[in-house]
């Protein structure tokens, strides 16, 4: 497998450290942000509507330099905002990576859909369905412009957003038909409190559901704490079946980049030993 960072992971560093310090950890690739979360600051404004091949030239430079590549730009937006001013804003902006993803060397731009908590009062003020809905005619928008610039729209599921399983990622891919639409596999952000002991299920059935489609992948892990919270960390320090999780990826989307996540820079070493240390292969049940 291809292994990657998040480049955010190095803490608030110019574009150029980031690229010398990715490589000598031993990465060959990253997953870039210009804004929201994870994101790497610039020296210019990289505010809506002033990005541009230039900007995108300066940051892929400093990268293929060291060797690094980025296969993928993160653009978390929430397209489910209660402002409607805020969420076209949003999808602007992913807009504007899709047409210039290219331009960074990225096939794919990246995205987890919202939470409805994050900005209507309760979760009852506004309907699951009609959040899913609001979702719903985002992709549709995003996928059309994607396909225009020939890159994917890559979407993640994460508990507490509106797309937060893989029956619902499922769904979406179905009801918005573009081959433009890919998936990033977190197999922790399809996991909770209350299903962490069927996780071997919860994973073949992503796999099941998504593995044609999947484009990326995320590595991180996760511990449970004493009142049943999701705590995250490094690849190999919590509780997921890494070598289910690997097994499966290997087998379904071979040499496909993985990114870790919640990996600071005195764990790396560690987490990529790990990583090497995984069985090639283990049984998995045959695919349906």
């Amino acid at each position: 497998m291809k292994y990657g960072i998040l480049a955010n992971s190095f803490g608030k560093l110019p574009v150029q450290f980031i690229a010398e310090k990715t490589a000598s950890a031993g990465f060959g690739s990253i997953q870039f942000a210009l804004g929201g979360y994870g994101h790497v600051p610039l020296p210019f404004d990289t505010g809506l509507g002033r990005l541009n091949a230039g900007i995108a030239h300066y940051v892929a430079d400093a990268f293929i330099d060291c060797g690094v590549r980025i296969p993928v730009l993160g653009c978390y937006m929430d397209f489910v905002h209660k402002d409607d001013e805020v969420r076209r804003q949003n999808i602007a902006r992913f807009k504007e990576h899709l047409r210039f993803a290219r331009e960074f060397g990225a096939g794919a731009v990246v995205t987890e859909t919202g939470k409805i908590a994050s900005s209507w009062r309760t979760e009852g003020e506004l309907p699951i369905e009609t959040g899913y809905q609001r979702v719903r005619q985002a992709i549709e928008e995003l996928a059309e412009e994607a396909e225009k610039w020939g890159v994917f729209l890559g979407l993640e599921a994460c508990q507490g957003h509106v797309i937060h399983n893989a029956e619902l990622m499922q769904r979406i891919i179905e009801e918005v038909p573009s081959s433009n639409i890919g998936v990033v596999m977190d197999p922790v952000n399809l996991l909770h409190a209350g299903n962490v002991q069927r996780q071997d299920e919860v994973l073949q059935d992503a796999f099941d559901r998504l593995g044609d489609r999947i484009i990326h992948a995320h590595a991180k892990d996760f511990n449970v704490s004493a009142e049943g919270a999701m705590q995250f960390c490094s690849p190999g320090t919590g509780n997921l079946n890494y070598s289910l999780f690997m097994s499966l990826l290997r087998r379904t989307k071979p040499c496909v980049h993985v990114t870790f996540e919640r990996t600071p820079a005195e764990s790396i070493a560690a987490a990529l030993q790990f990583m090497s240390q995984l069985p090639s292969e283990v049984e998995v049940a045959a695919r349906s």
